[in-house]
């Protein structure tokens, strides 16, 4: 059990550079042109964000939505 100091801190700050860089990596492989079908929805499956998309954008998947929601958002 550890306590909200600074130690608990760094962990949050690293788990998030983590989950950014990862994020960022996959998309910059999943959204090209010569991405495979369904990529883009596999990419809301990995940022765990599908639900989130089909809130905020009644549209299907596309590119331009799928990298804002994943990372401006």
């Amino acid at each position: 059990n550890m306590y909200r100091f600074t130690g608990w801190r760094f962990l949050e700050i690293g788990r998030r550079l983590e989950r950014g860089i990862q994020i960022a990596r996959t998309l910059a492989r999943l959204t090209g042109a010569a991405a495979p079908e369904g990529a883009l929805d596999m990419m809301l499956e990995i940022g765990d964000s599908v639900m989130t998309h089909r809130r905020q954008y009644p549209v299907q998947a596309g590119r331009r939505t799928v990298i804002d929601l994943l990372v401006l958002d």
